[in-house]
């Protein structure tokens, strides 16, 4: 080989071996997140790609130039060394899946916005209040803690927030009768967890009883997205951001608790959304009053009839014994007409027939004769 032929060779070789090593080029997102409260400044946007057995963290950024609830972001997504057959990219913020529809395509420059994102996704960067609010400054200095990006541990003060609403409604109970269900609302808030309590209890009288009581409750779409969400009692029924809870019996006094608990901190402020909710029972109808005994018609009794005036009877004067008569003779009756003429017939047919068997017998013995 000659030496020109050796170097040409090796050139190849460490070229392949150089385009090899080369990491794949990503793919950079670009787009706007718009939450629907509060603002996504300073939070952490993750992009990982990887199949259903394993995940790869991918690319970390944080969103900028926002306005109050729209925040543009920038970000490459790439796949780890060797990875040739993951495609899919899901984005989230503290945890929180905001988008799944990425596709990865080594090189490209793709567009892919976030509407609508819950505002409790996003962590307090500033500080945690008592009131539940995220601020730079809280109102006399009442400081629940601040938080680190990504939801941080709480530091100094109490980790936990409580706030309360009440209202009542009045159940319709048909017949022009109404039912008072006093409301009770109260949301505790902490970074790891957030339990909005509802408190319902019938303050009727005691014949508020109702029967089927159906509650029916409207989340309001800054609280929590419903998936997060753990409700209970479990609800009956469930339309888009409406639940319904029903009850076969709620007694006068007595008191039913629901609870909606999420998996991260929500301002306790947002107790006062919840708003929209309405109620419906049927009443137990009333024992059905005694009937009082029947009282029997009197139907007006004819005047008895008078009894007959006996008129006096004349003297029976008994008369001397006649004499008594021989017996009649008896008349033939109808049945001993009809037997004797049958006897007759049938003597008169008995003897035309021994007058017939005598002739031939008769005939029979002179033939007889003759014969001879």
């Amino acid at each position: 080989m000659s030496k020109a032929s050796a170097f040409t060779l090796l050139a190849v070789i460490l070229l392949s071996s150089l385009l090899y090593a080369l990491p794949e080029i990503p793919t950079a997102f670009y787009g706007v997140i718009t939450t629907t409260s509060g603002t996504p400044v300073g939070q952490t946007l993750t992009a990982t790609i990887g199949s259903s057995s394993s995940t790869y963290v991918v690319g970390n950024t944080t969103v900028f130039s926002c306005s109050p609830s729209n925040c543009n972001y920038y970000l490459n997504a790439a796949r780890p060394d060797g990875d040739t057959s993951s495609t899919n990219v899901v984005f989230t913020i503290n945890g929180h899946i905001i988008g799944n529809n990425g596709t990865f395509s080594s090189g490209s420059v793709v567009r892919l916005d976030f509407p609508g994102v819950p505002g409790n996704y996003m962590a307090c960067l500033l500080t945690l209040c008592s009131d539940g609010t995220c601020q730079a400054t809280c109102p006399g200095g009442s400081s629940g803690g601040s938080t680190s990006n990504g939801g941080g541990s709480v530091g100094g003060g109490s980790s936990a927030s409580n706030a309360e609403a009440s209202t009542s409604y009045s159940v319709d109970a048909s017949n022009g009768k109404t039912c008072e269900v006093a409301v009770k609302r109260s949301l505790q808030s902490s970074t790891s967890k957030s339990v909005l309590t509802t408190t319902l209890t019938n303050n009727g009288a005691s014949d508020c009883v109702l029967k089927d009581f159906m509650f029916s409750d409207t989340v309001p779409e800054n609280f929590a997205a419903m998936a997060n969400i753990t409700f209970s009692p479990a609800y009956t029924l469930k339309n888009g951001y409406n639940v319904q809870f029903s009850f076969p019996l709620f007694t006068p006094g007595e008191s039913k608790v629901l609870t909606y608990s999420v998996s991260s901190w929500i301002p306790t402020s947002r107790v006062n959304g919840f708003t929209v909710y309405s109620m419906s029972a049927k009443p137990i109808a009333a024992a059905a009053a005694p009937k009082p005994p029947e009282t029997p018609a009197v139907t007006p009794q004819q005047p008895a009839s008078q009894p007959a005036v006996q008129q006096p009877q004349a003297p029976v004067t008994t008369a001397p014994a006649a004499t008594t008569a021989p017996p009649a003779a008896t008349a033939p009756t109808a049945k001993d007409e009809g037997i004797l003429p049958a006897i007759l017939s049938f003597v008169a047919i008995a003897a035309a027939v021994a007058i017939v068997g005598g002739a031939v017998y008769f005939l029979t013995i002179k033939g007889k004769k003759k014969g001879q």
